[in-house]
Order: C-alpha cells, then structure tokens, then sequence
C-alpha cells in the first residue's frame, strides 16, 4: 500500500468501503473454513458494538437532555468530545473499539469515534447518518506497517420523536478533522458500518499474524455486506499470506471488479505477480499506480514515514518537502520534518518544524502533544549549548 520492500505482504485497508452494487459472488464460494479453525475469539454483535454503559447514559441525561434544540445539543457532543475538561478524546488509527470501550479510554479512529457518537447521540433523540467520505489515497502505519486509511463520520440530521425523524436542511458534522467534514460524502447504511468494524478487526488481526481471528471478522464483514471492495481485498491478502495464491488472486480482481483502479488493490496484484515470476504484468501495474500517485502528497508522506523508519533522515526530509509541496498543511508531514532534523541534532531547525507542526494541527490534543515536544526539544537544545 510502491516499492515491494514498504509492501511485502500487500496493503491492508482500515475502514475503507465501496458503496457499489454487490456483485454474484457469494462469500461462501471462496471460504476456507477447515483451514482457519483455531480461535475461539469472539465477534461482537451490532449490540454490543454500539452498546452504551451507564456512564455514557448518564452523561447523555446531565449534559444533553437539557438542551431543547437537536442541534444545539449536537454542537454541546462536538464540543465536550475534543475538550480537555469533558471527554477528552484523542485521535489513535489503531484504537477499533466498541462504543463503551471508546468512551472509557478516551481513545478513538475516526470509525470507532462514529459508531460511540451514533450510540449517544440515538440515546439523546438526535437523528443522523452514516458517511462515507470520498479522501484522497493515504496510509498510517500499524505494527511496522503500512495500512491504507478510509475514512468516515457522522452528520446530524435532525431529532426523533415518536420514532418518526424530523429532518433539517442543517446539518452538524463530527469528525476528528474539520476540513474533512467538508469533503463529499455517501450516506453508509448502520449494517455496513458494522461490516467496516469487523474489516478493522480483521486487518488489526492480521497484522498480528493471528490469522484465524482476521479470518472469522472478513467473513462475518462479507456475511453483511458482499459490495465491501476492501473486505474481499484484506482476504485476498490473507490468503496469500497462507499460502492459498491462486485463490487470493480471484479475490484480488473480485475486489476491483467492485472497485476498479484501486491502487491498493492494483499494488497487492503486482507483488503477487512478481512472487509468481510475472514480471511483465507487475511492471505494468506498478507504472499505472506511479503515474496515479505522482500528485498524491499523501504517497509521499508514506514515503518519507518509511525512510525515517529506515533511519534515512535525508531522505525522508526529500519525500516530506515533495509531500508539502503538494499540500503544505499537513501537520504530521511538519512533525516528521521536525523528527528527522532532531535524529540529525539539526536542533533549531527541528524547533522551526515543530512549531509549525503546531501551528498547522487541527486537533487540540496533538496541537498540546507538540507544544509539549517543542518546549522539551528547547529546553535540551538549552542545555546543549550550555555545556
């Protein structure tokens, strides 16, 4: 998710999801039940995910009920989400919780924050739906690797009243990032945001090599919704992982038969192209996702992540710089700017970075999180040059 050596495996995506028509491919046609059989792990069901704990149901009694207006009380949820005092929630890609479980560690990605906020604001009486927001291609790393990010939040329609909806040509939007509220978005049905979940727990799974466990969240995913490009994509690459190539390549072109041109899909074809000596075919691949991505900031900011991973912090700072050039807001670019010129004890550089790092932020915890690094990376630069 594009050099082989970044993807060996191929490329996982996390809460990604395709809205077409299903196809005629049943989930059962290409399931291995008799291989993947040792788990006793257990998927949880659409209750329990959005299941709200009496903490919650308090919380939603004491400081929404209160407020007459559905909207109001939807700006009051937005607004105690991301502060300090209230609730408090930080962003975290690899935190794929239930709704009780978000709210009590006070960590989320933008699928878990979704499915939490559904849950309280459907205890409140508020009306609202499901997103799927069109993002530009990009990647977050999980467990040394990289994983290709989708993205999705909720907007408020309206309230409920005797279960019928009033709906407003106003609207509230919940999002970690309020620049991606205002991107275009499809609605996403409650039954294939619980398909996204399992998707998440699978790749999480199979990150973790416990290959049974990723087995059983892609099927039940497949189960509730076939048209998920990505689901029958990471089972693609579960297959291939154990073994199965000829199957996980069947998948591999179901998967863009839903979604075509899907570069994540194109790259995990081309690698295993190359393992089956089909040099010919990857190649030509590989230069259709390079012209695709040239323009793409976010590329080059997975490339810059995997060159500081790999401790070449000049080339890093090169695929960083081309990254801003592309967008030059990006905070975590700024940040990795910043990292790499410290490893290079470049340190007033790195201070210049940080700060702009902070100043770029549109959360508040990661804005207080580089504060926090800019006034240690002063206070070691003070002492250095003290000595």
């Amino acid at each position: 998710m594009i050099r082989s050596c970044i993807f060996l495996f191929g490329i996982v995506c996390i809460g990604c999801n395709s809205t077409h028509p299903a196809s005629n491919v049943s989930p059962t046609e290409y399931r291995l039940d008799h291989v993947f059989l040792n788990t006793s792990h257990h998927i949880e069901s659409e209750e329990e995910i959005f299941a709200l704990s009496p903490e919650m149901q308090t919380y939603v009694q004491q400081n929404l009920m209160t407020i007459n207006d559905p909207f109001k009380r939807a700006e009051r949820l937005l607004q105690d989400l991301f502060t300090p005092e209230k609730l408090a929630l930080a962003y975290d890609s690899g935190a794929d919780l239930i709704a009780q479980d978000t709210f009590q560690t006070q960590l989320a990605n933008c699928l878990s924050l979704t499915i939490m906020t559904y849950a309280l604001t459907d205890y409140a009486n508020i009306s609202s739906q499901f997103r799927h927001v069109n993002v530009e291609e990009n990647w977050a790393q999980r467990y040394q690797q990289f994983v290709a990010n989708g993205h999705v939040n909720l907007r408020i329609i309206g309230e409920k009243f005797d279960n019928r909806k009033i709906y407003s040509s106003n609207h509230t939007v919940i999002d970690f990032v309020p620049s991606l509220a205002k991107l275009r978005s499809s609605p996403l049905t409650k039954q294939q945001v619980v398909a996204m979940f399992y998707g998440n727990k699978g790749a999480d799974a199979m990150l973790r090599n416990d290959y049974d466990t990723a087995y059983r969240y892609f099927v039940a995913g497949l189960n509730l919704n076939a048209s998920d490009s990505s689901l029958w994509h990471n089972l693609g690459i579960l297959y291939k992982r154990s073994g199965y190539l000829a199957l996980s390549e069947t998948l591999y072109h179901h998967s863009l038969s839903i979604k075509p041109d899907d570069n994540n899909v194109l790259e995990s074809l081309a690698i295993l192209y190359e393992i089956t000596d089909r040099e010919n075919e990857a190649n030509g691949l590989r230069r259709k996702i390079q012209a695709s991505r040239k323009t793409n900031p976010f590329y080059f900011a997975m490339l810059g992540d995997q060159a500081y991973q790999d401790m070449k912090y000049s080339q890093a700072i090169r695929h960083y710089r081309r990254s801003l050039s592309l967008n030059p807001k990006q905070s975590n670019v700024l940040f990795g700017i910043a990292k790499s010129y410290y490893q290079m004890h470049e340190f007033d550089t790195a201070s210049a970075y940080m700060k702009r790092a902070a100043q770029a932020s549109e959360l508040i915890m990661e804005r207080r999180q580089y504060q926090q690094k800019l006034e240690t990376l002063a206070h070691y630069a003070a002492k250095l040059n003290s000595h």
